[in-house]
C-alpha cells in the first residue's frame, strides 16, 4: 500500500506550485511519485495540483486564536439587551459632537449608565464613532453584571478591559478576601499598568491577611507596582511599617499650646507650609492613615484632632478623607468633606489618586449628602468641579438631594447671572455639567430652570436631558441575531 502523504510533502508541493513550474520544476516526493503510472501522460505538476486540491478539500482547518479585542467585539454582539432607539442614538451623537474637547467621556459614561438603568445598551454600529470618547471611559461606572460574588479568574479575565477594575472594586468592598484571591490568581499574567491599577483597588478595606501578597508585589519589576505595594503595606494598622508612617506623619505638624490659643491647634512647620510643592509631600505621607490612629499618636482625641487641623490646608483633609471613605466610615468622611474650603478642592483628588474617592455603598449616602451641601454652600461649582462630582457620585444625585440642588440659592444665582443682558459667550457656565447630576424624575424641572437662558448655553444640557427622556419614551431596537 502506498504511504500516505505527509504534511511536509504537501507543503513542498504547494510551495513548488506557488513558485511556478518554469522557475522550479515540480519534483514529486517518493510517496506520490509511486501513484503516477509509468505509461501515463499526466505530468508531475498536474498530479501535484490534484493532490494538494484534494487535501485542501477535506482538511479541517484549526480554529483561529481570538485576540482580546476580537473577544470583546463578540461579547458586544452577544449582549441580549435591546439597543438604543434611533431617536436616542441621534441625540447621543449630537451631544458628543457638542461635548467634543470638553470631557466627552463623562457624558458618554453618563449616557451609557442611564441606558443601562433602562435595560438598554449602546448600538454596536455606533461604537467606532464613539471610540475616541471611550478611550477614557470611566471604569468606576457599573459594569452591567450582578455576578461579582461568584466571580472567578477565568470570567474576570474575559471581561472587557473597562469593566474589570469596576468588578474587582465591587468585589473588594463585598468580600475583601475573595478579591485578593482573584487578583493573586491572575496577577503575574497582567500588564504592568493593569497590575498597578488593580493593586491600587486593594486600598479599600485593607486587612492584615493582605500583607503577604503586598510584600510579594513590592518586589515586582514595575516601579509603579512596587510603589503602590509599599504604600498599601504601610497602610495596614498594626504593622511595623504602619507605625513608622505614623511617626513620620506626626513630624508634619507642630502644636500650638493653650498659652496662645483657647485650645491646642496644629499647623504645618513654617518651611513646609511655605513650600510650593508641599501638597506632593503631605498627601503621600498621610494617605491611608486612619485619623483616630494619627490622633492617638499625637496625644489627641479623634474629634479634638480633627478640630485642631489648620482649616486652610485642604490637602490634609483630602488625604485623611480617602482613608475614611475606603474604610467605610461615612460619618467621618462627611465631616471631613464639610471642612473643605470649597467644592473645587475635590478636583485635586485625581492629581494623587487615579480612582479618586472610593467608598463602599453603605458609606456613600452620607458622603454624597456632604458633597451636595458643599456644592450649594457658596458660589455654584464650575464645570471641572462638577465633573469631579460626577466621578465621585458615579451617577445622578438621589432625588431629594437633586431637588435641594435645584432649589438652592447658588443654582438660582448661577442661572440669573447667565440670563443677565451683559452675559456673553465667554461667561463661564456649568449648565451641561449640572445635567449629569439630575435624575430622570427631575429632568423636567431642570429644563424649566434653564429655559430663560440663550440656546448656545443650554443646547448640550437639553440634548442630554432629551436623550435620558427618550430612553423611556421611544421604542428600542431588538438585539442583532448573530449569523448561524
Amino acid at each position: 500500500m502506498t504511504q500516505p502523504l505527509s504534511a511536509q510533502d504537501l507543503a513542498q508541493l504547494g510551495h513548488a506550485l506557488m513558485l511556478g513550474t518554469r522557475k522550479r520544476p515540480v519534483t514529486l516526493p517518493p510517496s506520490p511519485a509511486t501513484l503516477l503510472p509509468a505509461s501515463s501522460s499526466l505530468e508531475p505538476a498536474m498530479l501535484a495540483l490534484v493532490l494538494t486540491g484534494q487535501h485542501a478539500r477535506f482538511v479541517r482547518p484549526s480554529a483561529p486564536t481570538l485576540t482580546p479585542a476580537t473577544q470583546a467585539d463578540l461579547a458586544v454582539h452577544a449582549d441580549v439587551r435591546p439597543m438604543l432607539s434611533d431617536v436616542s442614538r441621534r441625540l447621543l451623537k449630537q451631544l458628543l459632537v457638542l461635548a467634543k474637547g470638553d470631557a466627552p467621556e463623562a457624558f458618554l459614561t453618563a449616557s451609557r449608565d442611564r441606558a443601562a438603568a433602562h435595560g438598554l445598551r449602546l448600538h454596536p454600529f455606533d461604537l467606532p464613532a464613539l471610540a475616541p470618547s471611550m478611550r477614557n471611559f470611566d471604569t468606576h461606572a457599573p459594569a452591567g453584571t450582578d455576578q461579582d460574588a461568584a466571580l472567578d479568574a477565568e470570567t474576570w479575565k474575559a471581561m472587557p478591559a473597562g469593566q474589570r477594575a469596576a468588578a474587582l472594586r465591587r468585589l473588594r468592598h463585598a468580600a475583601p478576601d475573595a478579591a485578593r484571591a482573584l487578583l493573586e490568581a491572575t496577577f503575574r499574567s497582567e500588564t504592568a499598568p493593569d497590575r498597578a491599577v488593580f493593586l491600587g483597588i486593594m486600598a479599600a478595606r485593607l486587612l492584615p491577611a493582605d500583607l503577604p501578597f503586598l510584600e510579594a508585589a513590592a518586589k515586582d519589576r514595575a516601579e509603579a507596582v512596587r510603589t503602590t505595594a509599599l504604600r498599601l503595606a504601610g497602610s495596614i494598622p498594626g504593622t511595623d511599617a504602619y507605625r513608622a508612617r505614623l511617626d513620620r506623619a506626626a513630624g508634619l505638624f507642630v502644636t500650638r499650646g493653650p498659652k496662645t490659643q483657647p485650645k491646642r491647634m496644629l499647623a504645618l512647620p513654617r518651611a513646609l507650609a511655605s513650600s510650593k510643592g508641599r501638597h506632593h509631600d503631605v498627601f503621600p505621607s498621610l494617605e491611608g492613615l486612619r485619623l483616630a490612629d494619627l490622633a492617638e499618636r499625637m496625644g489627641f482625641a479623634a474629634d479634638e484632632f480633627a478640630d485642631a487641623l489648620p482649616p486652610e490646608e485642604d490637602i490634609l483633609f483630602l488625604a485623611l478623607l480617602t482613608a475614611a471613605a475606603a474604610e467605610g466610615d461615612g460619618a467621618l468622611a462627611a465631616s471631613l468633606i464639610r471642612r473643605l474650603s470649597g467644592p473645587r478642592v475635590l478636583v485635586m483628588l485625581w492629581t494623587y489618586r487615579q480612582d479618586g474617592l472610593d467608598a463602599p455603598e453603605e458609606a456613600r449616602p452620607a458622603i454624597i449628602e456632604a458633597l451636595t451641601d458643599l456644592a450649594i454652600a457658596g458660589a455654584f461649582p464650575g464645570a471641572q468641579t462638577l465633573h469631579a462630582y460626577s466621578r465621585i457620585i458615579r451617577g445622578p444625585l438621589p432625588e431629594p438631594l437633586a431637588a435641594k440642588l435645584l432649589a438652592s440659592e447658588s443654582w438660582r444665582t448661577h442661572i440669573g447671572r447667565l440670563a443677565a443682558p451683559e452675559a456673553d459667550n465667554k461667561t463661564p457656565n456649568a449648565v451641561k455639567e449640572a445635567a449629569l447630576l439630575i435624575p430622570d424624575s427631575l429632568l423636567g424641572a431642570f429644563l424649566a430652570a434653564i429655559c430663560p437662558l440663550a440656546p448656545h448655553v443650554t443646547l448640550p444640557a437639553r440634548l442630554f436631558a432629551e436623550f435620558c427622556q427618550s430612553l423611556a419614551e421611544t421604542t428600542p431596537v431588538a438585539p442583532l441575531n448573530p449569523p448561524s
